[in-house]
């Protein structure tokens, strides 16, 4: 493989905010009323045979795509979630590497910066490793990817479920598509938010508010489910509060948004703040969920661990 164009793709990936590795990036009344989530739909449901199935291998990290997915594919139709979580990040992960390159052969030639090659000598290598191992890679639909994406959810816990929520393998652009996927994500993101808030561990606090932010805020892969303004801000002040991480878009969209209110959003946002702007729960828990498949990882790094 001539590492041109993998050096244009580095660049791209460097270049573009929000590509990286991982496909998403880590959005009345004065009682707190979280968002209620309607009935869950049938497309993935716990299924206890799934327990009991033959445990699936574990194919070293570096072992290509196409193979990968021939020896496990069998064992997440059959409900596997360690063998549906490593398909869903190796299929995301060409997604990525594919992306990358379409945006090289887009991008005008620049000279780059001292920073740009630095960060460019980094990445190179796993650019050119995930290139590689994605030749030949069977193709695997959003729906099945997401419903594979449901049963790791579904069998794991608290990081599956935000994994899930922060990252659907889903196109937020292509609604139409998958309908019926998306409709059952909506309702698994709201049951996310009605459960992180009753049970306020702070490590819950960066996703909610991605949930929460408006549209005209969130991130370029960010999806938000709810549109409560005063929620947002007072899932903000308590995301100040507890320390959490927090990206600039949102110190601006606080800022803004908190000018725009009228006198009845008002009102209800100081309510909400008074009962959600305190110390939440440290359970040692940095609230990540993103992962992939590196040597040093492991192929059961990030979402897929102990599953």
């Amino acid at each position: 493989m001539k590492r041109t164009p993998v050096i244009a793709a580095a660049l791209a990936i460097v270049a573009v905010a929000g590509i990286g590795w991982n496909r998403y990036a880590a959005s009345g009344g004065d009682a707190v009323t979280p968002a209620r989530a309607p009935a869950a739909s049938g497309i993935a449901t716990r299924n206890d045979a799934a327990r009991a199935a033959q445990p699936a291998p574990v194919p070293p990290p570096d072992t290509p795509v196409r193979d990968v997915v021939a020896q496990l594919r069998p064992f997440a139709e059959r409900g596997s979630p360690a063998a549906a979580c490593r398909i869903v990040l190796e299929m995301s992960r060409c997604e990525e590497v594919a992306v990358a390159m379409r945006l090289a052969s887009s991008l005008e030639p620049k000279k780059p910066t001292p920073q740009m090659l630095d960060a460019i000598s980094r990445s190179l290598d796993e650019v050119e490793a995930g290139a590689h191992a994605c030749e030949g890679v069977p193709r695997i639909d959003e729906a099945t990817l997401y419903r594979y994406q449901t049963v790791v959810a579904s069998h794991g816990g608290i990081a599956q479920e935000r994994w899930l929520v922060g990252m659907p393998v889903l196109d937020p652009n292509d609604f139409l598509s998958n309908l019926d996927a998306w409709r059952d994500y909506r309702v698994r993101a709201l049951r996310y938010v009605d459960r992180a808030i009753a049970r306020r561990d702070r490590a819950d606090l960066p996703l909610l508010l991605q949930l929460h932010s408006p549209n005209r805020f969130r991130s370029r892969y960010g999806i938000a489910v709810v549109n409560d303004v005063p929620m947002f801000l007072a899932l903000y002040d308590a995301a100040e509060l507890n320390d959490a991480s927090l990206v600039p878009r949102l110190r601006l969209a606080a800022r803004e948004l908190r000018e725009e209110l009228s006198p009845a959003e008002r009102e209800r946002y100081l309510a909400l703040k008074a009962r959600i702007a305190v110390k939440w729960n440290d359970n040692g828990d940095d609230g990540s969920y993103a992962g992939g498949i590196t040597p040093s990882g492991g192929p059961y790094s990030g979402p897929c661990k102990g599953l």
